[in-house]
C-alpha cells in the first residue's frame, strides 16, 4: 500500500482528485449557493444543471491529465467473479434509479432548469424524503457507489485508487451535506437520522446504547 501511495502517478491524481473535491463541495455549500441565488435571481435555476456539467467534465479531465497505472492488484475468476460483476450491475441500477428518488429529488438539475421557463417562479424549500430506499439509507446514492467501486473483480493499482479517494471523500462529504439538511430541515432531518443509518441498511441501534449517528 505504501508503494502505491508513493508512486507519482498516484500522488498527482489524489493532489488533483482533492482540489476536484474541495472545488465541488464548495459550490455545493449553503453559502454560496445563497450568495448565487442573490446575485442570479430567476437565472440562478441554471446553477444546479452547469454544476453538475462542470462537475462531470472537470473528473474526466482529471483522468486525462491524472492517468493512472494500470497495474494488477488482485483478481478474481470462475464463479467469484461473476458474482463480483452481477453485484456491480445491481449497484449501478440501483444507483441510476436512487438518482431520481433522492432527497434533492433532481440529482441532474433539469427540474430546477425548468423553473425558469415557468410563469410561476418556486423557490420553495422541497419536502423531506424519507420514503423508498430512504428508509433504509440516509445517502443511498453515496452506498451504491461505493459498493459499484469495490466489488470490480479485477483491481488495479488505478481503479484502487480512484476507489479509495471516492470513498473517503463520500463519508466526509456525507457528514458536511448533512450538516446543511439539519440547517434546512432542523428537527424533521434530526429524527430522520435517529431512525435510519447512514450508509449501511441495517437496523439502527437505539440512541443511548451506541454513541454517535453510525454508519
Amino acid at each position: 500500500m505504501i508503494s502505491i501511495i508513493s508512486n507519482p502517478q498516484v500522488l498527482k491524481y489524489l493532489l488533483l482528485f482533492l482540489l476536484w473535491a474541495l472545488v465541488h463541495s464548495i459550490l455545493a455549500s449553503l453559502t454560496v449557493k445563497d450568495f448565487l441565488h442573490r446575485r442570479l435571481r430567476r437565472s440562478y435555476h441554471f446553477f444546479r444543471i452547469i454544476y453538475v456539467v462542470i462537475s462531470i467534465v472537470s473528473l474526466l479531465a482529471l483522468f486525462l491529465v491524472a492517468p493512472l497505472p494500470q497495474d494488477l492488484v488482485y483478481s478474481f475468476e470462475g464463479l467469484i467473479f461473476y458474482f463480483l460483476k452481477a453485484v456491480q450491475t445491481l449497484a449501478l441500477i440501483a444507483f441510476l434509479f436512487t438518482a431520481t428518488t433522492s432527497i434533492e429529488d433532481d440529482f441532474l438539475g433539469l427540474r430546477e432548469l425548468g423553473k425558469f421557463f415557468s410563469a410561476k417562479l418556486d423557490n420553495d424549500l422541497k419536502p423531506l424524503r424519507t420514503e423508498g430506499i430512504m428508509k433504509y439509507s440516509r445517502h443511498p446514492l453515496y452506498l451504491f457507489a461505493m459498493v459499484l467501486l469495490w466489488s470490480d473483480p479485477q483491481m488495479t493499482i488505478g481503479w484502487l485508487t480512484m476507489t479509495v479517494a471516492f470513498s473517503i471523500y463520500f463519508i466526509i462529504g456525507s457528514i458536511f451535506e448533512e450538516r446543511k439538511l439539519v440547517s434546512l430541515y432542523g428537527d424533521d432531518y434530526r429524527a430522520y437520522q435517529e431512525k435510519v443509518r447512514r450508509f449501511i441498511p441495517l437496523k439502527k441501534v437505539p440512541r443511548g446504547t451506541r454513541s454517535e449517528r453510525s454508519l
